[in-house]
């Protein structure tokens, strides 16, 4: 029998579930997410947060607490985050595609050169960004297990 207080899974829970979010091995170091200036993008988006640090979104773009159970935290806001922007991502994609389907000029191709730098500024960077720092909480949680054990 089915238990009645167990939630059915929803599908992006199915689509982004432990697997999904895991380390990959070819960007186990980050250095793929570095070759694209991930850290130039990620220099420039604090400069952008600090002055509005206690503002939503950007409150949660800072660690507040280094112990065990803050990277743990942490970490999970970058799931919520990478989900986010990628879902965002594809549905701008999408309308991308549909604009060059109907291109008459010009113009439209210019919007849809901006559209797709947009695209990248505000979804596929951020998205990279959360991925990386995912790398890196990783490695410090598994440095702080070995020093705890």
């Amino acid at each position: 029998m089915e238990d009645p207080n167990r939630h059915p899974k929803k599908i992006l829970d199915i689509i982004f579930g432990d697997q999904y979010f895991r380390v990959k091995r070819w960007e186990q170091e980050g250095k793929i997410y570095e070759s694209i200036g991930i850290n130039h993008f990620k220099k420039k988006l604090l400069l952008i947060a600090k002055k509005r640090r206690n503002e939503f979104p950007f409150k949660n773009y800072f660690l507040t607490e280094y112990s065990i159970d803050g990277l743990k935290a942490f970490e999970r806001k970058t799931r919520k985050s990478e989900r986010a922007h990628l879902l965002i991502a594809v549905v701008m994609l999408l309308y991308t595609l549909r604009i060059a389907m109907f291109i008459n000029g010009i113009f439209d191709v210019l919007f849809l050169l901006f559209f797709l730098l947009l695209n990248i500024i505000i979804n596929i960077y951020p998205f990279c960004l959360q991925r990386y720092n995912r790398i890196r909480i990783n490695q410090l949680l598994n440095k702080r297990r070995c020093y705890d054990i």
